[in-house]
């Protein structure tokens, strides 16, 4: 299965930060819950959240199709190669 989502998270402090994501759910072999890898952007007007513009951010994650649950952790990838030497 290739996820492909797009939506608005609204934050506590009231912020919209747009995502978008995509990548890939592998099954387990009797379907009862879902292994995600998905890569994910991030993208918001408001000050706080603004650092997340620029970023490549990663998921990995659970689905459990029968009660419709997502349990998921996303990470920022970072460019170590940005600071070395030309």
């Amino acid at each position: 299965m290739l996820p492909d989502a797009h939506g608005v998270i609204a934050t506590e402090d009231g912020a919209s930060v747009l995502f978008s994501l995509s990548g890939r759910t592998v099954w387990s072999e009797d379907g009862s819950r879902g292994g995600q890898s998905l890569c994910v952007l991030f993208e918001s007007e408001h000050e706080r959240y603004r650092w997340l513009n620029g970023q490549l951010c990663v998921l990995e994650g659970i689905i459990d199709p029968d009660r419709m649950v997502m349990r998921a952790r996303a990470y920022v990838c970072v460019n170590e190669l940005l600071g070395e030497p030309r």
